[in-house]
């Protein structure tokens, strides 16, 4: 189900997307199956390449998304194949976000390796 939100967020545009559909992919994030976790981050990294605003990209808000998907990767079990997915959607994120500076965010991706 949680695939089909980029879908959803093209056809609904910016607006709605970052007010009814962020709030849901945050959610996803307390799910207790790593999967949806997984699925929660590339959704994530879909829609701010290609939906969400360059304002709410480099937000604290999105920041602390990525450090809260850091921390949850380091609680689930995952599989190697979905640690490979996530550690390709993380570097995604870090571009897309352009914080190149940004202290702790190389180190969080480090405990994850």
């Amino acid at each position: 189900m949680c695939s089909h939100l980029i879908h959803v967020s093209r056809y609904i545009g910016q607006a709605s997307s970052e007010e009814k559909v962020l709030p849901e992919i945050k959610e996803l994030l307390e799910d207790e199956e790593g999967e949806v976790v997984t699925e929660a981050i590339v959704q994530f990294q879909k829609h701010i390449a290609s939906v969400f605003s360059d304002e709410l990209v480099q937000a604290q808000d999105a920041l602390d998304i990525f450090q809260k998907f850091c921390d949850l990767t380091l609680e689930h079990d995952m599989c190697m194949i979905d640690l490979a997915i996530l550690l390709k959607k993380l570097g995604k994120i870090i571009v897309s976000m352009n914080r190149p500076t940004e202290p702790g965010i190389l180190q969080r991706i480090g405990k994850l390796v």
